[in-house]
């Protein structure tokens, strides 16, 4: 009777671990699932321009993962994404952030930022960047979490992120 209870309980948390995938992705919701080749043209982001892509998992694991930026004038998409096939090259779309408008003088970002003193994990952000070594105006903050293939919102009070070019 335990194991029957606890697999249900697995279930409804595997089920609401499922749901919660899209949850940022706003008029993009139709990505999700969706597979593309190495060309980096996802159907259905029509119009959008791959300006950024960074390997988030060890390179030449399984299922490698990325997170994947695309604009369009001022809005900006960012994709969650798994190698699904090596030898093919294919990926398959996991999750999705959609920004309808991002504001002059800030972007979205990727990689180098940090909450707090962890450096292992995957931040995006929505960021103004400033004249310091590290930006500290950030006005979202998302975790991708890697484990459980989705992206969730964190708070941005410990947020801060590298300033590419300081110092140059």
């Amino acid at each position: 009777m335990k194991k029957i209870v606890f697999a249900c309980i697995a279930l409804v948390l595997l089920q609401l671990a499922v749901v919660a995938q899209g949850s940022y992705a706003g008029i993009q919701k139709k990505l999700l699932n969706k597979t593309f080749g190495n060309d980096r043209k996802i159907p259905g982001l029509t119009g959008y321009i791959h300006t950024e892509g960074e390997l988030i998992t060890e390179a030449g694991g399984e299922e490698s993962q990325y997170l994947d930026v695309y604009s369009n004038g001022k809005s900006a998409v960012v994709v969650y994404n798994v190698c699904t096939d090596t030898a093919k090259k294919i990926f398959k779309v996991l999750d999705v952030i959609y920004f309808p408008k991002v504001l002059p003088g800030w972007q979205v970002k990727i990689v180098g930022c940090t909450e707090g003193a962890t450096e292992e994990e995957i931040l995006i952000t929505l960021v103004k960047p400033g004249n310091g070594q590290y930006a500290t105006t950030v006005q979202k903050a998302w975790l991708c979490e890697r484990d459980r293939l989705k992206i969730e919102a964190i708070g941005v009070k410990n947020v801060k992120c590298l300033n590419e070019g300081y110092g140059q």
